[in-house]
């Protein structure tokens, strides 16, 4: 049976206290109070957030209040070349005894922040990581922090969710006065694959995990986005737009979906499709119901 933990009212220590914990290779970067409903979310973070694949916040964002918490940054430099932000917020009144870490999406990069303020207004000392690198700059975008930086790739393969988590719960003992009673992980794409890594490399970090849409094998995912990536880096006329994507996936489900699969959105059985994206090629000048030469390449590399 699980065990069931009163609700933390009170703190062993106050929260510009926790700027003095003893956490290996960190440098404490901001430790404050933050009022209840004074949280706000950075512009540029909810802009990636409303824009991202499959999420649907809207209205979301900017009406949820948060409770009042302690809140502690950091970086961690775990080698020399080692940049990892880090936040941990505590709820100042009704802690559920418990620790969630937050996991990324995309290539990381960020802080988690919509997640994090989910997390703290449900009773949780709640924390996230940028796995080591800044998507916010275009050398942290796409994988490309990692070319010639072994250090950051390991940073954002294992070592920064799970120095985390060893920071986040050295912070919980400091604030509460005794340690979590259970630890969870939760992410999506790529969080819910750091959720599996961190259950077969660090077991005891976490007592459950929730591991959605997890890119297993993370290689073969990432080489599938750095080629698409690059090559269009490297090569602006391979670019496809939203809308010839769009066009793609209407003449793919029209020649390959089932009935059934038509309404729901999907291919039934993609190993079967035999669509072509040269089918497309414009005839003659590109319209919006074709593909260009280029990007009929573009589209069979991808």
């Amino acid at each position: 049976m699980l065990a069931i933990m009163a609700p933390a009212t009170a703190q062993a220590t106050s929260c510009s206290d926790l700027a003095h914990v003893a956490i290996p290779d960190a440098t404490f970067t901001k430790v404050e109070t933050v009022d209840a409903g004074a949280w706000q979310m950075p512009k540029d973070q909810l802009s990636r957030i409303m824009s991202a694949p499959g999420m649907n916040l809207a209205g979301h964002a900017a009406s949820d209040r948060n409770v009042a918490f302690c809140r502690v940054a950091a970086v961690l430099h775990p080698s020399s070349d080692s940049q990892i932000r880090v936040e941990v917020w505590l709820p100042l009144q009704n802690w559920n005894g418990n620790f969630l870490g937050v996991g990324n999406f995309g290539w990381a990069g960020s802080l988690m922040y919509y997640s994090m303020v989910t997390g703290v207004s449900e009773g949780y000392a709640v924390a996230s990581t940028d796995t080591g690198h800044d998507s916010s700059t275009p050398d942290g975008q796409g994988g490309r922090f990692t070319l010639g930086h072994p250090e950051k790739l390991i940073d954002y393969a294992y070592r920064a969710d799970h120095l985390m988590t060893e920071a986040g719960k050295t912070l919980v003992r400091s604030f509460y006065g005794r340690a979590v009673s259970h630890a969870y992980w939760i992410g999506c794409s790529l969080g819910g694959l750091e959720g599996l890594i961190e259950a077969k490399r660090y077991p005891l970090d976490y007592d459950g995990i929730v591991a959605g849409a997890p890119p297993n094998p993370i290689v073969n995912f990432n080489a599938e986005q750095l080629w698409a990536g690059w090559m269009s880096y490297h090569d602006p006329a391979l670019r496809v737009s939203r809308d010839k994507f769009q066009l793609l996936n209407r003449a793919v489900m029209a020649a390959c979906a089932t009935a059934v699969g038509r309404t729901q959105g999907f291919l039934d059985e993609p190993d079967t499709c035999t669509f072509e994206p040269r089918q497309l090629l414009c005839k003659g000048r590109d319209s919006a119901d074709c593909l260009t030469a280029s990007e009929v390449q573009a589209a069979e590399a991808i």
